[in-house]
């Protein structure tokens, strides 16, 4: 059977709004004949639909023929994207330049070169406005092709300024693109290998990195040379779990968007970002006081700009917020705060279960397990825990899942339910020993439950502060910092 995980077009079907659907259908009323077209009424029946299947389909509307489906569906699709692109042509900038640039390419195809002209210069003030260079050059390339071959009575000047700023554009392309390359290649070097623990893996990326920003000097970049520059060393220190730059260099990430508050609207998906790392990394290194505050700014944020999201803004605008609440109530002992919500966070998931990878929804089910562990619900975290371990092994890297099974093991011990105890602590010390480099942390819980299980109560004194003797010095290694991060392993020794 086919899933709307796996139909393009009834993905894009569920990421419709109410008034997305509303303008389709009033784009489709525009350009039908007499008889109503076929593509609206799959629409409207795909519309009605939970999941997508073929043989359902056919059997429901009799007069569409399986060899109809493809084109059927592939005129479909076509139709609510241009659809959208009509609705948004004049709300989003990008492509309202693009807009703009279609029109000067009629208009020259008509031989109206001097319209032409006049409407890039149009689309080169947005663009300019917008820090869209690579738009800009576009622009500067057709309006040079123009120039070259007609007679457009421009200065000298401007022809001299239109051959200056192509040049400007280019050089500011090439820099803006060299910077956000080396931001990617910093967060691919995550997901290949995770944090870099070993001394030769860090001699190396520092290296390369230093090797790459030599040179630059930041006063004079662009917006977006400056953005992918403190993405760039955000991920750097990250790859070292030197949390504490991260959080720095968060801070002037956000500060451009502040100082250019037009650049939130034009690019809200990198300033909600920029928040979130902040967030993030607020509650990496505890930082109690900027993470509540902060928090409670960006809840306004959502509530003042809601409407003024697209649905991805919308989406990862609260999936951000929720994560970060979670941490927030972790820090301040707060479980049974955090327990109110998550009733919101999974009819949020259940909501928008189809724009969110499974990555993102199983670390939400990890902060629902440990708040409701921290809340002693251990039977209700168990539930989120199962979530994890069943559906994730191949979105989740290893370490999660380890994290995810010692907080298994830690709800069975406060159930008492010791066959499953036993059974989950032997499969995770067989899949941690599948593991290249292991943290310390996981091991040394993994042990101290293994022999918490052999100690009698009155026993236990002693093993528990051999226990907390070992976090006070792993707590010193910079290597360990993820593994605390997901495993507040201080707060299971008061629970015992």
């Amino acid at each position: 059977m086919s899933t709307s995980k796996k139909d393009l077009l009834f993905d894009l079907m569920i990421s419709l709004t109410k008034s997305e659907k509303r303008n389709f259908r009033m784009y489709a009323k525009k350009i039908q004949q007499s008889e109503e077209v076929l593509f609206l009424q799959l629409f409207d029946y795909l519309e009605k639909q939970v999941t997508y299947d073929v043989n359902v389909l056919l059997a429901d509307l009799k007069n569409i023929q399986m060899k109809q489906v493809p084109n059927l569906k592939r005129n479909l699709y076509h139709h609510i994207l241009r659809s959208l692109r009509m609705l948004y042509s004049q709300k989003q900038t990008t492509l309202q330049i693009r807009e703009f640039l279609d029109y000067a390419e009629i208009l020259y195809n008509k031989g109206l070169y001097l319209q032409a002209i006049k409407i890039l210069g149009r689309a080169k003030k947005i663009a300019t406005k917008s820090n869209q260079h690579l738009l800009q050059l576009e622009i500067n390339v057709f309006e040079s092709k123009i120039q070259s071959r007609h007679i457009t009575r421009s200065s000298t000047e401007g022809m001299t300024l239109l051959m200056q700023a192509a040049i400007a554009s280019s050089s500011i392309i090439y820099k803006e693109t060299k910077l956000a390359n080396l931001k990617l290649y910093l967060q691919r070097v995550f997901i290949n290998e995770g944090h870099l623990k070993t001394s030769s893996q860090q001699e190396k990326i520092k290296a390369y990195f230093f090797s790459q920003i030599k040179n630059t000097e930041s006063s004079s970049f662009t917006f977006f040379e400056k953005v992918y520059l403190y993405q760039s060393y955000y991920w750097y220190y990250f790859l070292l779990q030197n949390f504490e730059k991260c959080h720095e260099y968060t801070q002037p990430w956000m500060q451009l968007y502040k100082a250019e508050k037009v650049m939130i609207d034009r690019d809200m998906d990198m300033y909600l970002r920029a928040v979130h790392h902040g967030l993030n990394t607020s509650f990496f290194i505890r930082n109690v006081e900027y993470l509540d505050k902060q928090l409670r700014a960006f809840e306004k944020f959502i509530k003042k700009r809601k409407k003024d999201f697209t649905r991805i803004a919308f989406i990862q605008a609260h999936l951000f917020y929720y994560q970060a609440a979670f941490n927030n109530f972790f820090l301040q002992d707060q479980y049974q705060e955090g327990l109110k919500l998550i009733p919101k966070v999974q009819a949020f998931i259940d909501t928008y279960h189809h724009q969110l990878d499974d990555y993102k929804i199983m670390i939400l089910y990890y902060k629902m397990a440990a708040c409701c562990l921290g809340a002693n619900q251990a039977e209700t975290a168990i539930n989120y825990i199962n979530q994890i371990l069943n559906e994730s092994r191949s979105t989740l890297r290893d370490d999660i899942l380890i994290y995810a099974r010692i907080l298994g093991i830690w709800a069975h011990y406060q159930m008492e339910n010791l066959p499953a105890f036993d059974y989950l602590l032997n499969a995770a010390n067989r899949q941690i020993s599948q593991q290249s480099r292991p943290d310390q942390l996981s091991r040394a819980v993994l042990l101290f439950f293994h022999q918490l299980n052999k100690t009698l109560p009155a026993d236990q004194a002693p093993l528990l502060k051999k226990f907390q003797w070992q976090l006070k010095q792993l707590r010193k290694d910079p290597n360990e910092n993820r593994a605390f991060i997901f495993l507040n392993a201080e707060r299971l020794v008061e629970k015992i």
